[in-house]
């Protein structure tokens, strides 16, 4: 969420949590020291189903298939009821979501590498999607090498419930928002050349309004 004196919630994954040995300077610690070091920005750790900062924001964020980890109605209710209390009106919610007829045939794999001028992490995945739920589980491995040297291996399991966009602009509607735009949020390299979702999209970005 953010204001004239801005405000950033930040969620951490299972990669981060193991800062104390890989990447340490891009952990959220250290991106909340540069920030308050650099700007007036506020930083806050809180559930997000039971957001409480007494003030109004112009716009919230919500991204990185985090709102996906909401898995029951009620909370998706919670998670809306607290945007609205702190939303002004026509305040704007970005978030990104998963299309349920983009998943791809399950189970699925894949590996990403990632690396910096230390440590390299290769990531190894497995997801299965529930169809009668439309819950994604994804089954991860990580391996840490430095120097070409393990140094690291942990596992980590998401739920990701997915939707359609008929489904997602319901439950806006439900509850206080108006879904004003979406876009294709797939490529890696057109982020700055925004488009419409195809069928074929499975990640999309949402902009909604607060009525």
């Amino acid at each position: 969420m953010q204001d004239r004196n801005s405000c950033c919630d930040t969620f951490k994954t299972g990669l981060q949590r193991r800062r104390n040995r890989c990447f340490r300077s891009h952990d959220c610690e250290s991106t909340a020291k540069m920030g308050r070091a650099k700007t007036r920005a506020e930083f806050h750790v809180q559930d997000m189903r039971r957001i409480e900062l007494g003030k109004m924001f112009d716009s919230a964020i919500c991204m990185f298939g985090v709102f996906g980890l909401v898995q029951s109605h009620k909370e998706l209710v919670d998670i809306f009821s607290g945007l609205r209390r702190h939303l002004i009106k026509n305040g704007l919610f970005v978030f990104d979501f998963w299309s349920v007829l983009a998943v791809k045939p399950t189970p699925f794999q894949r590996w990403i590498e990632a690396k910096d001028r230390v440590k390299t992490v290769y990531r190894l995945s497995e997801s299965i999607f529930d169809h009668r739920t439309d819950v994604m589980i994804i089954n991860m491995k990580f391996v840490i090498t430095q120097k070409n040297r393990h140094v690291d291996t942990f596992e980590e399991t998401l739920k990701i419930k997915c939707y359609t966009l008929a489904e997602m602009q319901q439950h806006l509607l439900d509850d206080g928002f108006k879904l004003v735009s979406v876009f294709n949020w797939d490529s890696e390299e057109e982020k700055d050349k925004l488009k419409p979702p195809t069928k074929e999209t499975f990640r999309i970005l949402a902009v909604a309004k607060r009525s």
